[in-house]
């Protein structure tokens, strides 16, 4: 909870969080509580220090990292995806989510492109259950909004398999519209692969 508290007041996160940062105002112990459980309105995963991280001091190990958040996005939001034609006109909004993520301040990198794709995974499972559904494309479209002049979060969702389609407004106090990038699940597991071929040419 401390670690959480730290990213709720981190300024670089607010940062590229908010439309207004100058008007964030801190969540209260209660409400960070909420945050940090599983909700009808949001998923959160704690990022967690892995023992398999070539540079991560032990201390770190099974810590905090940050934490990916996935919720059904915005009806606003939504309403931009279909009239571009990002999405079906007919596909129910509850299968389309918004994602988010940050890191700790000094956090080591590629950690957080693992916890997205992880997540994701996650998710993917989640839906499958719930749908009973058995294809194996998830039927969830994930949405990622970024704000200009962060090539971190960019990086992140390049790595994750995700792919830039156009500029999305965030919402009514944003000064300029975001860049707007969809999860393609085909990719994801691409990028999965990928990182385990990568962790297996690691030195011992």
């Amino acid at each position: 909870m401390a670690r959480l508290q730290a990213l709720d007041q981190d300024p670089e996160r607010i940062q590229w969080f908010e439309s207004r940062p100058e008007n964030y105002v801190h969540l209260t112990s209660e409400e960070l509580i909420e945050f940090s459980q599983h909700g009808d309105d949001h998923l959160l995963f704690a990022v967690a220090g892995s023992e398999q991280h070539p540079t991560l001091d032990k201390s770190e190990v099974g810590e905090v990292q940050g934490w990916v958040k996935l919720n059904p996005d915005a009806e606003m939001r939504v309403s931009q995806l279909r009239e571009q034609h990002i999405i079906p006109s007919d596909q129910p909004a509850e299968n389309i989510w918004e994602v988010s993520y940050t890191k700790l301040e000094g956090a080591q990198e590629k950690q957080m492109a693992s916890g997205l794709r992880q997540s994701l995974i996650a998710v993917s499972q989640l839906d499958a259950a719930r749908t009973n559904n058995q294809v194996l494309e998830p039927q969830i479209t994930v949405a990622a909004y970024v704000i200009d002049g962060n090539t971190r979060s960019e990086q992140v969702l390049l790595a994750s398999g995700f792919e830039e389609k156009g500029r999305i407004q965030y919402d009514d106090e944003a000064s300029q519209p975001d860049r707007l990038f969809i999860l393609n699940w085909d990719k994801l597991t691409e990028a999965m692969q990928k990182a385990a071929y990568d962790e297996l040419k690691e030195p011992a």
